[in-house]
């Protein structure tokens, strides 16, 4: 029987893979055959190897007692390796504890929790644990997901969801819907309920275990009724955003129950409604915080309603007493200049102001208003067929024109270059002008370019002074300075688009996107014009100047030859004989 010596054998403990790449690395560095005559593996080792000594020496213990085999030990080389193979632990998933993993998990997005969860039964408990769903987002994933499995979740992690949004979650039957969202949930703060299908005993179960509501959402349960609004009036004293709009269950008496009953309410939504009630407008004027109040499309709407909200039933305060209104609404069409008048001295921090829809409007009420609203962004005057340039002249010479930023004039068909150039010259960082349908021309457009060029040179001067420039990241977003849409405004022509085009390739020639400069303009206009105009605009945000600068000029070309064919056509003598084409006046409709 062959005898083996220990100290000529490995340790068990080092794989094979590694003994072999261990190996094969001394052999490199090796200068004598010796070491390729080891190359038998097989045998069990016994021993690891920490030093091997390719020294010649005369005594043979110096490398007994490092454990090297004797084979080693007769090399005369004088290089010593020392090798540390330490044993690499890996972590395994099983072994993290039940925190740690929940910490992983809440990177992943609902959607993939929700397939991650069928990969075995602790995936599926980790991912329906509460503690991710704390705030429950199902209206990017119900459509994907069954009625079952969205139930499922809602129950699941009721006790920890304080945000949940079940918009357009029509799928959930009332059986679950009773079971998953009233009697599970209890501490929410947040609840979007808009377009479901919940019947009103549903919502009910909702409002009397949830007190701590601060915002909720009922847009178009046409289940609810004026008892809802009591109920929210009695259980929610801390609500305070409220959008109830396109219930048709409710009037101006449930509303009034809700401010009456909710102090802290600031954001009041609710479109479509009968307003049927004054007392409502006493309860808003009492109150006195609102930020926001909308309602638009209300019905019984009146100029007394607004002198309700303005004065009360009794005015004893100072006619110069500011409401705190932020944000206000109204369509109503029995609505005219009283109204407008009753806001005027009144509401000093009113920000977003909508008129649209109001036809009985004039220059009258606006001129009399905007002079005392000088926090005033944002004015939508879309369809308000009586307005004209005598508005926004007064816009442009009052304090509101200091911080003015969205403009509606759509269909105003009274308005012209007059009131619009003003208006661009005079308000600095204005970004949204929405004028289609109106008599504006080239001229506009003109005046709309020349007015971003001053901003950007004024902007870059500032930031030189100041010493550095404020180096943005490059979103197309940040480098939009202006928003002009002129949709059916036939008095501009493909000269003031051609213009448009070239100022965008220039300014993104001399600042490029990457310190981030708004002096982009974005245009809407007609539909022939539109499909370059857009290109033109992808390719300067890309940075492609020389095809963006190609695409132009072909375009000018093209055009320019579509207006001397039909200089051609006019002088050939079309247009003066019905068969020849196009008759010089009349209208056909076949």
């Amino acid at each position: 029987m062959q005898r083996t010596n220990p100290s000529n054998t490995w340790d068990t403990s080092i794989p094979i893979s590694r003994r072999r790449r261990l190996l094969n690395r001394i052999k490199r560095f090796s200068s004598t055959p010796s070491l390729n005559k080891y190359t038998s593996l097989d045998e069990k080792p016994q021993s690891a190897v920490s030093c091997i000594s390719l020294a010649g020496s005369s005594s043979s213990a110096n490398t007994s007692a490092c454990t090297t085999p004797r084979n080693l030990s007769r090399s005369s080389s004088t290089l010593e390796l020392f090798v540390d193979c330490p044993t690499v632990q890996e972590t395994k998933w099983i072994s993290l504890p039940s925190e740690l993993k929940i910490r992983i998990l809440s990177y992943l997005s609902p959607r993939q929790l929700i397939g991650v969860s069928s990969v075995s039964k602790e995936f599926h408990k980790l991912c329906y644990d509460g503690q991710l769903w704390s705030r429950l987002d199902a209206s990017e994933f119900y459509d994907r997901i069954s009625a079952k499995t969205l139930a499922h979740l809602i129950v699941t992690a009721a006790p920890f969801i304080k945000y949940i949004n079940l918009r357009g979650c029509v799928q959930l039957p009332e059986q679950w819907t009773i079971d998953a969202v009233a009697n599970a949930c209890r501490n929410l703060q947040t609840a979007v309920l808009e377009d479901c299908n919940f019947q009103k005993k549903t919502v009910h179960f909702l409002l009397n275990r949830n007190p701590g509501l601060v915002s909720i959402n009922l847009q178009g349960l046409r289940k609810i009724s004026n008892s809802t609004c009591k109920l929210l009036g009695m259980n929610c004293p801390l609500l305070e955003e409220l959008n109830v709009a396109f219930c048709d269950g409710l009037d101006g008496k449930g509303l009034k129950r809700i401010v009456e009953g909710c102090p802290r309410l600031r954001d009041l939504r609710a479109n479509d409604i009968n307003i049927n009630d004054p007392q409502l407008m006493v309860a808003l004027f009492k109150a006195n915080q609102m930020d926001r109040l909308i309602l638009r499309g209300c019905s019984g709407m009146t100029d007394e309603y607004i002198r309700l909200f303005c004065e009360g039933e009794n005015p004893e305060l100072d006619p110069f007493t500011g409401r705190a209104l932020f944000h206000r609404e109204n369509s109503d069409t029995w609505t005219s200049n009283h109204a407008l008048r009753y806001l005027a001295g009144r509401v000093p921090q009113l920000r977003h102001l909508d008129l649209s829809g109001v036809i009985h409007l004039t220059d009258d009420g606006l001129i009399s208003l905007l002079p005392t609203v000088p926090k005033l962004t944002h004015l939508d005057l879309e369809d308000c067929s009586e307005i004209g340039n005598e508005t926004l002249l007064s816009l442009a010479s009052s304090p509101v024109a200091a911080g003015f930023q969205s403009l509606g004039v759509s269909n105003c068909e009274n308005i012209d270059d007059a009131g619009m150039i003003a208006v661009l010259h005079k308000c600095p960082v204005l970004r949204n002008v929405e004028m289609d349908n109106t008599r504006v021309s080239d001229r506009t457009i003109c005046a709309a370019l020349s007015a971003v060029s001053n901003r950007v040179r004024n902007f870059v001067m500032n930031s030189e002074e100041e010493g550095s420039r404020k180096i943005l990241p490059p979103h197309p977003a940040r480098l939009i300075a202006l928003s002009l849409v002129t949709y059916d405004c036939s008095s501009i022509t493909w000269q003031a688009c051609s213009l448009l085009m070239a100022h965008n390739a220039s300014h993104v020639q001399r600042y490029p996107t990457s310190e981030g400069i708004p002096g982009l303009v974005l245009l809407k206009c007609f539909y022939e014009y539109q499909r370059t105009v857009d290109e033109h605009t992808s390719l300067v945000l890309r940075g492609y100047l020389g095809e963006a600068n190609g695409i132009r000029e072909r375009w000018e070309k093209y055009m320019k030859s579509c207006e001397e064919a039909v200089g051609r056509r006019s002088r050939r003598g079309w247009g003066r004989h019905p068969h020849y084409g196009r008759t010089g006046s009349g209208c056909s409709i076949m």
